[in-house]
């Protein structure tokens, strides 16, 4: 007599198939996303030429208050990461 146990040939065929669909869709959609979204110089290239303008004379500015930001935020690490329950 057979233990239940023991997955039968079409049972253990099914979860293979499952478990190699799934992997594919862990991995080969990340994959899809990765290869079909354009890359920063793409979008640039498809603005018309007064966006490219306006993009490329408020570059420097929008950089410093990033730049102002990340330092605040190393500054204050705990600001934002914990809140006080006074």
């Amino acid at each position: 007599m057979r233990p239940n146990c023991v997955m039968n040939t079409q049972m253990r065929s099914i979860c293979i198939d499952i478990y190699y669909s799934g992997l594919g869709m862990a991995v080969g959609g990340p994959a899809l996303v990765y290869y079909v979204t354009p890359s920063e110089e793409e979008i640039f290239k498809r603005y018309n030429p007064d966006l490219q303008r306006r993009s490329l004379e408020g570059r420097i500015q929008r950089q410093e208050e990033f730049d102002t930001f990340v330092k605040h935020l190393v500054d204050h690490p705990c600001s934002l990461l914990f809140i006080r329950s006074g």
